[in-house]
């Protein structure tokens, strides 16, 4: 990314951290998804060693969180984690949902007594003053409340992975707790 040419982006909250270290004119302005990783591991097996995206440091606290001291957190890059799942280098994955959803293996929610923050609104500052900006905010608090609906929700998601998605795959996305949040401003986002 190119902060010259950049006005505000969504990614996830550790490229934002690193993002703004680099360029002190970004902020994050809000959380935009929360949960939106899941657990892949082989069935049957209980997880030694889990693979996680190299420098996503809230991915290793997901693992912590649920596996404490007895899983061995393995970073690589992100491409590499299937390869490593299939060729059992790991017992399972933390990925993207929509990297991981046609992978074999057994998946699961990422949060069990939390959420978890895994994207975020990052805004160049001055740009803030921009009437597109309101107008982004405005577009999308409006999506946020569309995709509120099952049947808006079924068909972007079609669209958008590439793949067949039934009310099933659709009921297991419920299941994983992944939210759309709506732009609040944030001041603490600390996984």
């Amino acid at each position: 990314m190119s902060s010259d040419v950049l006005d505000l982006a969504i990614v996830c909250v550790n490229a934002a951290e690193k993002f703004i270290e680099k360029d002190p004119r970004f902020e994050i302005v809000g959380v935009c998804v929360e949960n939106s990783d899941i657990f892949i591991t082989k069935s049957g097996v209980t997880p030694k060693k889990i693979g996680v995206t190299q420098n996503k440091k809230y991915q290793e606290q997901i693992v912590k969180d649920r596996f404490g001291n007895k899983c061995e957190i393995v970073p690589m890059l992100g491409r590499a984690l299937p390869y490593a799942l299939e060729n059992n280098l790991v017992d399972g994955v933390v990925l993207d949902v929509t990297k991981g959803w046609m992978l074999n293996g057994v998946k699961d929610k990422i949060s069990v007594n939390r959420d978890y923050v895994t994207y975020v609104l990052l805004v160049r500052n001055d740009f803030k003053k921009n009437p597109v900006y309101k107008k982004f905010i405005t577009a999308y608090e409006k999506s946020v409340k569309e995709l509120e609906s099952e049947d808006v929700l079924l068909e972007e998601l079609k669209g958008y992975v590439n793949i067949s998605i039934t009310e099933r795959g659709l009921a297991q996305w419920r299941r994983w707790n992944i939210n759309l949040v709506p732009i609040i401003p944030q001041t603490n986002l600390v996984n």
